[in-house]
């Protein structure tokens, strides 16, 4: 996998290519973010085009996963998370939303986007937060990986989560609902996150808000290459 020896440590990253459109950056404009170039704003706009309401379904994307985080720490006391395709920081990360109820909760955040792993490194490692440069699809290298192994217990219940990366793969075998709860479930019993599977509805009776057809409440232009 590139980005990793064969001791499972991280090597040098990519190259970033501004030019080339990437999930993780088209999802920040989608949210209203700044880290995104022009050819991702490109193809959110489209996105917008054919979906108008996809800007309100990002920010519901990511509510829910701030929801789903407050209730495992909450109802369930989970301390620790694995976020597999974590995506760029944004307001309300997993370990902002889960140490508003648990001060010590650990998370680990993967992604296998250079740029994520750029930003995670300057704005979300502390000693009990870091960021893996690594693929969804390979579960095993994250669970043997010495920063996953560093932070998190997979002896105890652990919340997972796996989006939007596995929306973005329909070819791959990664499922939302299977290869992050078994990735846990592989060491030791976890508690995985359920997962916002949207069905597949016209986009009028997805949500009743109003189309937006630009990149959400982003007051930051494009970064330029």
């Amino acid at each position: 996998m590139s980005g990793h020896d064969q001791g499972g440590h991280e090597s040098s990253l990519p190259d970033i290519d501004p030019g080339t459109p990437h999930p993780a950056r088209i999802y920040d404009c989608l949210l209203g973010g700044k880290d995104h170039f022009p050819a991702d704003r490109e193809v959110a706009e489209q996105i917008l085009a054919a979906v108008p309401q996809a800007g309100v379904m990002a920010k519901a994307n990511r509510a829910f996963l701030q929801r789903a985080v407050r209730f495992l720490a909450a109802e369930a006391g989970i301390d620790q998370f694995l976020d597999l395709g974590s995506g760029l920081p944004t307001h309300g990360n997993v370990h902002e939303t889960a140490r508003q109820l648990l001060l010590d909760a650990k998370v680990v955040y993967v992604d296998n986007d250079p740029i994520v792993h750029a930003h995670g490194n300057a704005l979300l490692a502390d000693e009990q937060t870091t960021i893996l440069f690594a693929d969804l699809r390979e579960p095993a290298r994250i669970v043997r990986h010495p920063k996953v192994r560093r932070l998190l217990d997979l002896d105890r219940p652990g919340g997972g989560a796996a989006w939007p990366g596995a929306a973005d793969r329909p070819t791959t075998r990664c499922r939302a609902g299977g290869d992050q709860s078994s990735l846990w479930r592989r060491e030791r019993s976890g508690r995985p996150l359920p997962s916002p599977t949207p069905t597949r509805r016209p986009a009028a009776q997805a949500h009743p808000t109003a189309p937006d057809r630009s990149c959400p409440a982003s007051p930051h232009p494009a970064r330029s290459p």
